[in-house]
C-alpha cells in the first residue's frame, strides 16, 4: 500500500487558481496510473464534496455537485483506488490514536478518524499537505505538493 490521499490534495487538483492546482492534478494522475495502491475514505470523498460546492470558500468558483462527483468518482473508479472503512473496533482505535496525540477536541478530530482508519488497514503514509499529521506517532507525511 502506498498510502491514504487526504482531501486537500482533491481540492488543489479541482481549482486552477490554487499555487499547487498543476502539481496535485500531476500528482492524482500519476497515482491513478501507478502500479501502487492508495486508499481514501468516504469521509474523504464528503468533505471533498463540502468544500469544493461550497459558494462562502469559492464565491467566484464553487462548482456544482454533479461535477464534484464525477471528479472524485473518476478517481476512485481506477483499481488501484481502495475505499478503507471502519472495523468493528474503530472506536477502540479511535481513542488509542486520540489519546497517543494528546489532542482531543475539534479539527483535530476528523485527522484522528483517517488515521485510525489507516492504523485498521495497515496504511502508515499520508499524502497532504496538512502538517497536523505529524502530530500522530507512525505515521509518515508525505505532502507531494513540495517540490
Amino acid at each position: 500500500m502506498s498510502g491514504f490521499i487526504d482531501t486537500n490534495i482533491f481540492v488543489y487538483a479541482t481549482y486552477p487558481a490554487f499555487p499547487e492546482h498543476k502539481v496535485a492534478l500531476k500528482f492524482l494522475r500519476a497515482c491513478r496510473k501507478s502500479h501502487s495502491q492508495y486508499a481514501m475514505s468516504w469521509s474523504v470523498v464528503y468533505e471533498y464534496l463540502r468544500v469544493v460546492t461550497q459558494p462562502r470558500l469559492f464565491p467566484s468558483g464553487a462548482i456544482l455537485f454533479e461535477h464534484a462527483r464525477e471528479n472524485v468518482a473518476k478517481f476512485m473508479e481506477a483499481p488501484n483506488v481502495m475505499i478503507v472503512q471502519e472495523l468493528p473496533n474503530h472506536l477502540d482505535t479511535l481513542h488509542r490514536i486520540v489519546h497517543q496525540c494528546g489532542k482531543s477536541r475539534g479539527n483535530i478530530l476528523h485527522d484522528a478518524h483517517h488515521v485510525a482508519l489507516m492504523t485498521e488497514h495497515g496504511i502508515s503514509t499520508i499524502y497532504t499537505a496538512d502538517t497536523d499529521f505529524r502530530l500522530f506517532a507512525n505515521i509518515t507525511l508525505i505532502n507531494p505538493l513540495e517540490a
